[in-house]
């Protein structure tokens, strides 16, 4: 029984070194000084030097069926319902963390955001959507503290968008994928002032579609452990009740 326990710890623990994924925040820290990527009008540009104001930076996939979606939606909601303008105050960068991804789908999934905004003309000028190859993607996602995995139907990440400073310093994490416009600005203001400011609200969601096959096989050998530990019981329980039994008659004859 020990030895099936200690199979089923060293199992998950490998599991949880190779796979990780997440966010390790990086308050204080500053990006890269090139991050070369593609805009939605397939220009090439080093996204750091775009960054002139605060930046929300939100890393998803566009093709992604689960909390992208409503993470982009979300940063729509925030910019029509903050009383900050984007564009003057901030800007959004979204960027596609699968290198397969093409400026066109980036193009295409702007313009869905953008047709039911009320600011879709500041979003137009002051939301960029970019994609990149895989080396510059990683770069600025390690840079971020911000760890994905692929898996076999696309990408499993943590939700959440990462404001940055003037001069690219990493300001603040702010998680899920709806934001409070009063906590928002208060972000964007400490930002401008070159702050690095723990979460104010910290619950992390996972965004994926797909129980890789190490997570299939950790699960099996923790049912066939569970199997083996009610048999065991059940088993020992059967003998102890039958050696009663046994006594019982003996001390009757």
């Amino acid at each position: 029984m020990v030895l099936w326990l200690l199979v089923i710890l060293k199992i998950t623990c490998s599991q949880t070194r190779a796979d990780f994924y997440g966010i390790t925040e990086k308050n204080g820290t500053y990006l890269p000084d090139t991050i070369i990527l593609f805009d939605e009008d397939s220009v090439r540009v080093n996204v750091i030097d775009l960054i002139d104001k605060p930046t929300v930076l939100s890393f998803v996939y566009f093709e992604c069926p689960g909390f992208c979606s409503p993470l982009m939606e979300g940063l729509a909601e925030l910019i029509d319902n903050s009383d900050i303008q984007l564009g003057t105050h901030y800007q959004v960068f979204t960027i596609s963390i699968d290198d397969r991804e093409t400026p066109s789908l980036a193009y295409s999934k702007k313009n869905s955001c953008l047709h039911s905004m009320i600011k879709s003309s500041e979003a137009a000028e002051s939301w960029k959507f970019f994609t990149g190859d895989a080396d510059n993607i990683q770069r600025i996602t390690n840079a971020a503290g911000w760890r994905f995995k692929r898996n076999e139907d696309g990408f499993i990440h943590a939700v959440a968008v990462i404001l940055v400073t003037p001069d690219r310093m990493i300001s603040q994490y702010l998680y899920g994928t709806f934001f409070m416009p009063m906590h928002f600005q208060m972000a964007v203001s400490d930002a401008w002032k070159g702050l690095s400011v723990p979460a104010r609200i910290k619950t992390l969601k996972y965004c994926y579609d797909y129980a890789s096959k190490t997570n299939r096989n950790v699960r099996a050998v923790a049912l066939s452990f569970g199997i083996f530990i009610i048999l065991a019981v059940t088993g020992i329980f059967l003998k102890l009740s039958l050696d009663t039994q046994v006594r019982d008659n003996e001390s009757k004859n």
